[in-house]
This record gives C-alpha cells, structure tokens and sequence, in this order.
C-alpha cells in the first residue's frame, strides 16, 4: 500500500503500475498492520509517528513495523516530548541513517525504527497497558 499527500496522479499511476495499492483517503498514519511493514516517513510531524504507533499497539503488530523517519530518540527532549514516544524507546531498536547529502540539513536526523520480536516478547501487558 503507498500514500502521500503530496503524489499527483502520475505518481499514483506509476506507483500502481509497479504493484503498489493506492490508499484513497488520507488515514493519518492510522493504519493496523497484519504483516511486515515499511512505513517511510522522512521530516513527518511527531503526530504522525505517535498515530502508526497507538494503532498498532500491540506486541504482535509492532512485531510487523518498520519505520524509517526521523530519530525518536531526539524527540525525547526538550519541548518535543511526548509520551508515546518515551515509552516506546524502552523497546524499539533506533539505527541511525548516515546524511550524506549537502547541504547537512536535508535527511537529517533520520533513523530506522525496528521492534524485534524477541524484545517485545520480553515485555509486561503493563508495559503496552500504559501507553
């Protein structure tokens, strides 16, 4: 499945032809998956990252996400806290993307956020209860 926003009806043709179904409406990264998932979401608002985690918030589907955006782990300071995001630090596996891009603010900031199966086995109902 592939949205954004901002694709034309060329992008959404050529996403189409290469396989991927189009999401008509905007979910609001609202989605529940079911099996392995790449959400791709570089410079999203937190808002965004907080909706893919809530709706998918249990161990078996966050088992089933990978999400490539910008770093949670930087979000968890300062006036951009938020508490979905400071719990789930305690469990996903954060891997920071190298920029090599000039100018040094353009992808910056960005890592792949993964929650490995062993991991979340590990952890109380408490834990995901307390979100």
């Amino acid at each position: 499945f592939i949205f954004d926003p901002i694709m034309n009806d060329i992008d959404i043709n050529v996403s189409k032809k290469l396989g991927c179904k189009w999401i008509d409406n905007d979910e609001r990264a609202q989605r529940r998956v079911s099996s392995c998932t790449i959400f791709y979401m570089p410079h999203c608002p937190m808002f965004l990252y907080v909706n893919v985690l809530l709706s998918n918030w249990t161990k078996e589907s966050l088992g089933n996400l990978l999400i490539i955006g910008n770093s949670f782990s930087n979000y968890d300071f300062g006036w951009k806290k938020n508490e979905t995001i400071t719990n789930v630090l305690s469990f996903v596996k954060e891997t920071a993307i190298d920029n090599c891009y000039l100018p040094n603010d353009i992808f910056n900031d960005q890592s792949i956020h993964a929650f490995p199966r062993d991991v979340l086995e590990c952890l109380s109902d408490d834990t995901l209860n307390s979100k």
